[in-house]
């Protein structure tokens, strides 16, 4: 995927930025705290919808009421245009070449994005759920299938277990199977996706050995 040019206002620090004709490889430099590292999370947000933060208005930009990202990409020869904006009361609002998106299940992979910062190294000495999160963003964006059983896995685990069981014997049975189904699919899935990566691999191995 190659980034052709890059809008964001109100995201973070940054009030207003602009970038256009961007070549395959770009170098941000700039003083501390000026918006270097808020400019790559601006782009992984605007593909992944995944910021460090619990809830999307605490990456408003102090004093705004929204906030918004666009960028111009090329992947697989076709190019496109993504948008994403927030603001107060709502959920986010996901654009396509202007058209309006209405799942983010349908939004999500459009972009494919892999972001290295100093805190994933929180990946190693940190606790499983920050694994798996990084799992499921990243698998996410390649496998659709996965996604869509992975938002039906949390929706039936965020019940209390009087609503998803029903407190009937029967009721408790089926919502076990339901994520025993649910969890075989997304294994399967991200099974798909570890097979293509180390084809990748290999291929690129090939090439470059």
């Amino acid at each position: 995927m190659r980034i052709g040019s890059l809008f964001v206002h109100n995201f973070k620090n940054l009030g207003e930025l602009n970038l256009t004709q961007l070549s395959g490889v770009n170098i941000i430099t700039g003083r501390n705290a000026s918006g270097k590292t808020n400019t790559l999370q601006s782009i992984y947000f605007l593909s992944t919808l995944s910021t460090q933060f619990k809830t999307y208005q605490q990456a408003v930009r102090f004093g705004a009421d929204f906030f918004s990202v666009k960028a111009a990409v090329e992947s697989s020869g076709s190019e496109k245009t993504l948008e994403v904006r927030y603001g107060p009361g709502r959920d986010v609002k996901l654009k396509q070449n202007g058209n309006v998106v209405a799942k983010k299940s349908d939004y999500i992979g459009e972009s494919r994005v892999v972001n290295f910062a100093f805190e994933d190294i929180d990946l190693v000495r940190g606790s499983p759920g920050e694994r798996r999160r990084a799992l499921n963003i990243l698998i996410s964006q390649v496998n659709r299938s996965y996604l869509k059983s992975l938002q039906k896995y949390m929706a039936v685990l965020s019940l209390d277990v009087g609503t998803r069981c029903n407190k009937t014997i029967c009721q408790f049975g089926r919502c076990v199977l339901a994520v025993r189904v649910l969890k075989n699919r997304m294994n399967a899935s991200a099974k798909i996706v570890c097979v293509k990566f180390q084809q990748m691999m290999s291929n690129w191995q090939q090439l470059h050995c």
